[in-house]
């Protein structure tokens, strides 16, 4: 790139002409746009360049890194956004002839052997007190998929 494009390089539209170019590509809007982010971002954008050596572009953002908290949580939001995604088009019909079965289902037994024995008499998943969302969404999900 040469020197005297580096000033220019954000404006809208701006284009290097060289004279051994006869076709001038693209529509001068990518760096513009990438320096408008990068504001958004409050970061800052650099360039060096030497004519026949080439161009170095530096983008700093102020970023932190994220907790194992902030990763999980948002590990979940986006499990629980793929099961929505999931569940949008679908309809559960939940029925049980035996109100006796429902309270059963919904036990504190949160042991291995109950589980098992849960999924031996035909329950097609178990989820343990205390009832989380995430492990009723996680259920249904695999339900829905043919998992269980």
């Amino acid at each position: 790139m040469m020197y005297k494009t580096v000033p220019h390089l954000f404006e809208e539209f701006a284009r290097e002409r060289t004279s051994t170019e006869t076709k001038v590509v693209g529509t001068g809007l990518g760096m513009p746009i990438v320096k408008a982010l990068v504001d958004l971002m409050g970061g800052t954008i650099r360039v060096e360049s030497k004519e026949g050596c080439g161009t170095k572009t530096t983008v700093d953002l102020p970023l932190s890194i994220a907790s194992e908290k902030q990763i999980e949580e948002s590990r979940r939001r986006q499990r629980r956004d793929d099961v929505r995604e999931v569940l949008a088009d679908k309809k559960i019909l939940l029925v049980e002839d035996n109100d006796l079965n429902a309270e059963i289902a919904m036990t504190a037994n949160a042991f291995e052997e109950d589980r098992k024995r849960a999924l031996e008499v035909g329950m097609d998943g178990y989820i343990a007190k205390p009832i989380h969302m995430e492990s009723v969404l996680d259920a249904l999900q695999e339900g829905l998929a043919g998992k269980h």
